[in-house]
């Protein structure tokens, strides 16, 4: 069997195993509504409506113990299409079964439901063809709370995650992969070593550095400004708030608004702090005249950026509200581009070997492309979006890197190579 269809089998095995969760869980607590269930990487999960109740991770072997009575009795799934009246009748008392039902209507698409014999839901399909054989090897892992839709203005749901393999001895050695990472978070790491804390009069996702950390800082500062130095970076300072104005000429306005800060409002001045510093730095190119003679120009900045994250994805230093980029942008003519691609990405490659990182093993690089059908998402201008492509695309081939396509991931003003880290526990 090909990766490919090992991994459409893995994901169809986790889903079915969504699936069979909220069956369980719908019969141990009766009047429970089940939202979404999709399959994610390495496992899946199941957003539940428990009401007044409340479930704790004590549960989750009890849940565990009637999935696997259930599955026993479970036949193929049967996918069928329906009418939306009688989707609308199937799951009358369910509001999230309800909305999406309406979404679907109103985008035109055919409502589906399945059945593998006693538990009806809403379902378009990609399952196992036999749950009482192959749904086996699972285990429920955690209990969390999620806004429905990802919207803090929605209610919060409990969200419960599970893992899924197609043997014991798969799940066993995932498992033990699970434990051993925890080892390695860096929030547990963080804390034992006195790195950084976090405090609520301070405000979420704004991590304060204790001197240790602050010395780890300053070191890779170092370590990054001096090698950028020796390959022909400038580095600058620029403030971390701008006018609004700044943001809406440059274009990023409309596209980031949702997720920047609220503007204050300044003696004349709308002002606002800054989720990325390319307009400024093109604002210093812009300063004074320049010839081709002096390009490629390559301005760098260890700089601080703000963005407003919603406190539930917030996590350690990972997902933060404000964080610190060693950001540049280089200015160069068309015939430059290719070379100064490939330096850049001889600097990544340098930094992480450096930092005991692995190409290929702890990084690779994913070519996020754009959609010339969407003029909201992208800037409209298909020539400049096939030529920067085509050269993003020619510089991984030519260099033999580790990448893959990705559609409808693309910044709204071009294409981008974006680097896709592994984190302790394989997620990228």
């Amino acid at each position: 069997m090909s990766d490919q269809k090992n991994q459409n089998h893995l994901n169809n095995l986790r889903h079915s195993c969504a699936h069979l969760l909220a069956a369980a869980v719908k019969l141990l607590w009766p009047g429970t509504h089940n939202a979404i269930g999709p399959s994610i990487e390495n496992g899946f999960y199941q957003d539940f409506d428990f009401g007044d109740r409340k479930i704790s991770e004590e549960d989750l072997e009890k849940i565990e113990k009637k999935m696997q009575e259930m599955v026993q009795t479970w036949g193929p799934f049967q996918v069928k299409e329906v009418s939306v009246e009688q989707a609308r009748k199937d799951f009358a008392d369910n509001p999230y079964k309800l909305e999406l039902i309406e979404e679907f209507t109103k985008a035109g698409k055919t409502i589906t439901e399945n059945d593998p014999g006693n538990f009806l839901d809403l379902c378009k399909g990609g399952h196992v063809e036999n749950p009482a054989k192959e749904i086996g090897a699972f285990k429920l892992l955690s209990v969390a709370g999620a806004y429905w839709r990802g919207s803090e203005k929605n209610k919060m749901l409990t969200r419960i995650y599970g893992t899924c393999f197609p043997t014991q001895q798969e799940l066993d050695e995932h498992l033990k992969m699970l434990e051993e990472a925890k080892k390695r978070d860096h929030r547990k790491i963080g804390k034992d070593l006195d790195l950084f804390v976090f405090s609520d009069l301070v405000g979420k996702g704004l991590p304060l550095l204790t001197p240790k950390g602050a010395t780890i800082r300053r070191e890779l500062e170092r370590f990054i400004v001096d090698e950028e130095l020796k390959r022909g970076y400038q580095h600058v300072v620029t403030p971390p708030l701008a006018n609004v104005a700044l943001y809406e000429t440059s274009g990023h306005y409309p596209y980031y608004k949702d997720t920047m800060y609220p503007p204050m409002q300044v003696d004349e001045e709308k002002l606002i702090l800054r989720p990325m510093t390319c307009p400024h730095h093109f604002m210093l190119y812009k300063s004074r005249p320049h010839s081709y003679k002096e390009l490629p120009i390559r301005f760098a900045e260890i700089a601080s950026q703000f963005r407003y994250e919603k406190s539930g994805e917030l996590t350690g230093l990972m997902r933060v509200r404000m964080f610190t980029l060693s950001d540049a942008h280089i200015i160069c003519r068309a015939d430059q581009i290719k070379d100064e691609i490939k330096k850049v990405l001889d600097l990544i490659d340098f930094v992480n070997k450096t930092l005991g990182l692995e190409k290929g093993k702890d990084y690779r690089y994913r070519l996020s492309l754009g959609s010339r059908q969407e003029d909201k998402k992208y800037y409209k201008d298909d020539a400049a979006w096939d030529k920067a492509e085509a050269t993003l695309h020619e510089v991984l081939q030519e260099l033999g890197a580790p990448f893959f396509e990705a559609e409808n991931e693309a910044a709204f003003y071009g294409p981008k190579i974006d680097v896709q880290m592994k984190n302790a526990f394989g997620k990228e």
